[in-house]
């Protein structure tokens, strides 16, 4: 096999499918990436089992052919000089050349990859990439990504519910809840699909901004399938039963403060610093004045930190306590100048929403000081 390729298409497909290859699958497939020279593109592949990616670039092919090598190439690659990269097999080594630089590396045949199956007469659906992005962006940040018993659980992945009248993105792990709904029309039944925290959180990062771009959206058995551009991205699909999400949204909302969302941020960063010092579990008190918050903690041994905000109240004056690193999470991944806070007791949910996005919801669940 021979070729030459853009340096900066090659180092950007491989920064993609790299991503998919086990860094503990030592002798296996899985610690490789495949390259495939034909009909004029160089097509790349790897995966993880879990994860499989897939990407095709243009190219100027003298031989074509395929081959496995370590991902190794991405970071020699990426700090290569010249404007293309001659690719071509030579005695059981892949030789890669660009500018001044030249290096021969070990790969191996092919056939050890595993076949991909054929997704495409699955179910599908289409979606605007700017769509799916947006529902990622402020959802998959709360799945649980630890490891142990619970990385099994429903709170290690990111549910997908596709009907035909909406498309929910929810994500939890346990101790708060984020659903993103997207209105629209997205196939002619309920299709559920969880997959991987991690996978999600890789689909968000290929995903391009942007509404122009379809994402194009396959359901075979036990996998999900997204293909936009000249690329591909699979996920296994998690083999966990997902919990009824809306019980954990409150109905009635008997207070509603309305507050600057960068100046609520600010200062719960500011107090996260005292009650972060002392505690492994940070706890904030959130109390409403008619026209301020007070945002107050009390770390024993560190301080004592208390910041004001305005903000606009509707209802009856309330105070609850939260972890605040929760609501800093969430107020990063959105971009409303404005949020709702809503409550109805000390001791029920918390739930925040966007001046902008009415169709977000986040839930926060209380934290019980005596």
């Amino acid at each position: 096999m021979k070729a030459s390729v853009s340096r900066l298409d090659f180092d950007k497909a491989l920064g993609v499918v790299s991503r998919a290859v086990s860094s503990r699958s030592l002798g296996s497939y899985q610690q490789f990436v495949k390259l495939r020279l034909a009909d004029g593109k160089l097509y790349l592949e790897a995966t993880n089992d879990e994860l499989y990616t897939k990407v095709a670039i243009a190219a100027d092919v003298s031989d074509e052919g395929e081959l496995l090598v370590g991902a190794i190439i991405a970071d020699l690659v990426a700090k290569m000089t010249g404007d293309d990269v001659e690719l071509a097999r030579e005695a059981g080594k892949l030789t890669v050349k660009s500018g001044k630089s030249r290096y021969q590396l070990v790969c191996a045949d092919a056939e050890i990859f595993p076949t991909i199956m054929d997704y495409t007469d699955a179910s599908t659906m289409d979606m605007a990439s700017g769509l799916l992005k947006d529902a990622l962006k402020k959802t998959a940040f709360c799945a649980y990504k630890g490891s142990g018993e619970r990385s099994s659980y429903y709170t290690s992945g990111v549910l997908f519910k596709f009907t035909p009248e909406y498309f929910d993105t929810v994500a939890t792990d346990g101790h708060r809840l984020a659903l993103k709904k997207t209105r629209g029309k997205f196939g002619e039944e309920q299709n559920d699909v969880l997959i991987p925290a991690s996978n999600a959180d890789e689909l968000l990062r290929f995903l391009p901004d942007g509404e122009e771009t379809i994402v194009r959206v396959y359901m075979p058995e036990n996998h999900v399938f997204f293909e936009f551009d000249e690329m591909v991205v699979s996920s296994s699909m998690l083999d966990v039963k997902y919990p009824d999400y809306q019980r954990v949204i409150p109905s009635e909302r008997a207070t509603k403060v309305l507050i600057a969302r960068k100046e609520f941020l600010d200062a719960l960063r500011r107090v996260l610093i005292v009650s972060r010092a002392k505690q492994h579990n940070p706890v904030v008190r959130l109390r409403t004045e008619d026209s301020s918050m007070t945002i107050f903690t009390d770390a024993t041994d560190v301080g004592i930190g208390e910041e004001d905000v305005p903000c606009e109240t509707e209802g009856e004056n309330l105070e609850i306590a939260v972890n605040p690193g929760f609501l800093v999470d969430m107020l990063n991944q959105l971009t409303s100048e404005r949020v709702y806070v809503y409550w109805n007791s000390k001791v029920t949910p918390l739930v925040v929403s966007a001046e902008d996005d009415s169709d977000f919801t986040y839930v926060v669940m209380p934290i019980r000081i005596e």
